[in-house]
């Protein structure tokens, strides 16, 4: 058996051998069996990749058999005569490295075969890459083209070696080819399915006609306000949604939103900016995943004044960074499901730096959970405007809506922090300073106790210890 090489080309990964024998994989099977030195070993997908391959022409030749560790392979088979099969080879991150073409016969004497109903693959393409995009490709033969992406990831022109152009490609704004010729991976670097040609989102397919998907998110519930089926959240000029799925989201410690890493992750990072190639400096992932930031986010902004406020001021930021410190110990919330909680989630991270009082809840977020400053002074609770609308004869356990903590818990407030908040709540103010607990109510056994201890007020919110 003959060994061809790859000329002018290195892979770290590969390592060419020769074998005696190779039991070439069949139709919709995960394994293949090589016999090298008479020794006989089934290779099963995809912990290593073992494909047999002329690598300079095309199948009609004998074969070099290269061996990949630490890939991943995916298919596709067309199940259109002759049965063409494609094989990507995969990255740790998804990204494809190389792509092979097969030919699926039952010829005995094909490339060899002294048996039918074999698949044969040889190499087409070998993909590097810069930023999000597969920048150069190089052929077999060690000849390479060189594609130009726009800012979204879009191949848009193909140069060859001598900088002759090959293809040019223009798209609407949801990815529809409009002009020119469009190459294997196209609109934000995805590839189509030849049967459906719908775009290949990884979790969903993609149709660029009507610039949806074809299937739910199946992450839907964590944006109930947006269709189950939206791309990029009807931005695709600024915004792409490579996978069809949340990907892990960068932030500063200002909370604005910097942009994603395009990986269906969930995670969160704080960085110092965006680069020009699309990375992120100085990047740390957050000890929460990006849902549950958001969530919490949004109780901050709804159990915060930012609702009667015109601008951000320094006793507003306090408010909102004392209560996404306290909802580290303590996630009981009202505002959780406030109308302005929702309206929080109902925008997409980057919509959400068009507005201070939302970047500043994102921000206290931030501080709280990489462990910054404590405004509330250790508190363990907080209370709003609500709190401070009865009067002191008012023993009842709960409104209805909400328990009266001055009754169920009893509580102390400094001078300082009483003139304070009742200053800011206004003409509606009617809480006593001080007020044991009148009974027992449930669980709660405070009788004749002021357990809640005031540590701090910023804007309407009063900060609470328990003692």
């Amino acid at each position: 058996m003959t060994t061809f090489m790859w000329t002018g080309i290195t892979f770290s990964k590969e390592t060419a051998i020769v074998p005696d024998t190779v039991e070439f994989i069949k139709p919709f099977s995960d394994s293949l069996i090589i016999t090298i030195a008479g020794n006989t070993a089934r290779i099963t997908f995809p912990d290593t990749v073992i494909i047999a391959v002329d690598s300079t022409k095309s199948p009609n030749n004998p074969a070099s058999t290269a061996i990949f560790g630490g890939a991943r392979l995916t298919m596709r088979n067309y199940r259109v005569s002759p049965y063409p099969w494609t094989y990507y080879l995969l990255g740790g991150s998804k990204e494809q490295l190389s792509v092979w073409q097969g030919t699926q016969t039952s010829e005995v004497g094909f490339c060899g075969s002294t048996r039918g109903s074999q698949i044969y693959f040889y190499p087409t393409e070998y993909l590097t890459y810069g930023g999000r995009s597969a920048n150069i490709t190089t052929r077999p033969d060690g000849t390479q083209e060189y594609r130009i992406a726009d800012h979204l990831g879009s191949n848009r022109v193909t140069l060859e070696n001598t900088g002759s152009v090959v293809t040019t490609t223009d798209y609407e704004p949801y990815g529809k080819a409009i002009a020119g010729v469009p190459p294997r991976k196209g609109f934000i670097d995805k590839e189509k399915d030849q049967e459906s040609n719908l775009g290949d989102f990884g979790v969903r397919k993609y149709d660029d006609g009507i610039g949806r998907f074809t299937s739910i998110d199946p992450l839907t519930e964590k944006m109930p306000s947006w269709s189950p089926y939206v791309y990029s959240f009807n931005s695709p000029l600024v915004l792409i949604d490579p996978n069809g799925r949340f990907p892990g989201d960068y932030y500063d410690v200002d909370g604005n939103h910097l942009g994603d890493d395009g990986i269906d992750d969930d995670k969160i990072y704080i960085a110092d900016e965006k680069n020009a190639d699309g990375s992120f400096s100085n990047a740390q992932e957050l000890s929460i995943t990006h849902t549950e930031f958001r969530k919490q986010a949004s109780t901050v902004y709804g159990e915060s004044s930012a609702y009667k406020m015109n601008s951000v001021t320094g006793d507003l930021k306090k408010e909102m960074f004392s209560i996404a410190s306290v909802h580290q110990k303590n996630n009981l919330a009202y505002g959780a499901n406030s109308d302005k909680a929702k309206e929080y989630l109902g925008l997409t991270p980057s919509q959400i730096n068009g507005s201070k009082f939302k970047t500043t809840a994102n921000a206290a977020v931030i501080n709280a959970v990489t462990g910054g400053f404590d405004y509330s002074n250790g508190a363990i609770m907080w209370d709003g405007r609500e709190q401070a609308l009865f009067p002191a004869s008012d023993n009842r356990r709960s409104t209805g809506s909400f328990e009266l903590h001055m009754n169920t818990m009893g509580w102390n407030i400094s001078d300082s922090h009483y003139s304070t908040w009742k200053a800011n709540i206004g003409s509606a103010f009617q809480a006593p300073q001080q007020k044991a607990a009148p009974a027992n109510f449930g669980n709660y056994r405070n009788k004749g106790l002021m357990r809640l201890h005031s540590t701090a007020v910023y804007g309407e919110t009063i900060f609470w210890e328990i003692k």
